[in-house]
């Protein structure tokens, strides 16, 4: 999912004065219009405010996949934020 589509589509209006950290999140099935078979998965984080996003693939739909990609993201970002403090 590209942010700039949601912004130019106006999926955020109204949500001007929203604050970086408020996300959308959504899973993007990559199955060529069919969702017979295997197929991969993209978890799609969007930050509202800054347009920031992340995607994480993932294997299947599967609640415990989603849950352990966002622990990794937010021990990723963790680790980035204490790096940025010590120069």
């Amino acid at each position: 999912m590209r942010t700039d589509v949601l912004w130019s589509t106006g999926v955020y209006n109204g949500l001007k004065d929203v604050e970086p950290g408020c996300f959308e999140m959504d899973l993007v099935a990559h199955c060529g219009g069919r969702m017979e078979g295997p197929f991969l998965w993209t978890l799609v984080l969007a930050d509202v405010a800054t347009g920031w996003s992340e995607c994480v693939p993932l294997p299947s739909r599967d609640g415990l996949l989603v849950r352990s990609a966002l622990q990794e993201l937010q021990t990723a970002d963790a680790t980035a934020a204490a790096r940025s403090r010590r120069g």
